[in-house]
């Protein structure tokens, strides 16, 4: 019954024009595809997360979840996805970044899932690439 008022066309900004505004400060702008030869094992949407660690490994320092039925897809990733307190993605020069298919739906890595994975520097460019080529075993 809002439609026509401004606030949601706001609301819906982030979701649909990510590849036209900037990318925020200390963001970075992660653009996620599937590799045509992996597509035929995905049978219907299930979940996809993308997250952002420190290259040693440990718990993700920065996460979102999305569907697999929205590939490809451009997100930004942010301080705002944080997932410790205290810890901001902006801080890290170095970050490992994936995006995992989640074939049981769970957050956790299992075998058969889809994933793909880049090494992140802050000296770079605020935008990656990660092109989901990978199954686990």
């Amino acid at each position: 019954a809002d439609a026509g008022t401004a606030a949601p066309a706001v609301a819906s900004a982030p979701a649909t024009n990510s590849e036209t505004k900037p990318v925020a400060a200390g963001g970075i702008r992660v653009s996620i595809e599937l590799d045509t030869a992996l597509r035929d094992r995905i049978a219907g949407p299930v979940p996809l997360f993308i997250f952002a660690r420190r290259p040693a490994g440990g718990p993700p320092l920065a996460a979102v979840r999305r569907s697999s039925s929205e590939l490809p897809l451009s997100i930004d990733l942010s301080d705002e996805n944080a997932m410790m307190q205290g810890i901001r993605i902006s801080d890290q020069e170095q970050l490992k970044l994936v995006a995992r298919v989640s074939m049981s739906g769970s957050p956790r890595e299992q075998s058969g899932d889809l994933f793909g994975e880049v090494e992140y520097s802050r000296d770079g460019n605020p935008e990656v690439t990660i092109r989901i080529d990978q199954v686990v075993p």
